[in-house]
């Protein structure tokens, strides 16, 4: 299969104190996220879900909920998603978080 990318990916996300990514559906087939440091060089941070029975699909709806999950794996360890799951990454209040992430659609041999 082809892989097609989102704009932007695959790409290295660097978070220090204060960053996040807000809530939001990748949209597309498949989400890779690889932390690239272990989460005891950083306080706050890691990846957020949200439960769609929870908040439905509005990702305005995460504001002010406290996800189903929070996933702070070690270093080196994918993440796998497939991308109607509302998701963000929560704020990181002290130290740096870096992580590798892709996003992209499959399609059969002979499309684009």
């Amino acid at each position: 299969p082809l892989l097609t990318f989102t704009q932007s990916e695959p790409a290295i996300n660097y978070y220090t104190a204060g960053g996040a990514f807000p809530p939001h559906r990748d949209l597309q087939t498949l989400t890779v996220l690889v932390p690239l440091i272990d989460a005891t060089r950083f306080e706050g941070g890691g990846t957020a879900f949200w439960s769609e029975a929870k908040i439905g699909k509005d990702p305005t709806a995460a504001e002010g909920v406290a996800p189903s999950l929070v996933m702070k794996p070690p270093a080196g360890t994918g993440l796998f998603w497939r991308g109607h799951l509302m998701h963000a990454g929560l704020p990181v209040t002290t130290g740096c978080r870096h992580v590798f992430v892709a996003s992209f659609d499959l399609h059969p041999p002979g499309q684009s």
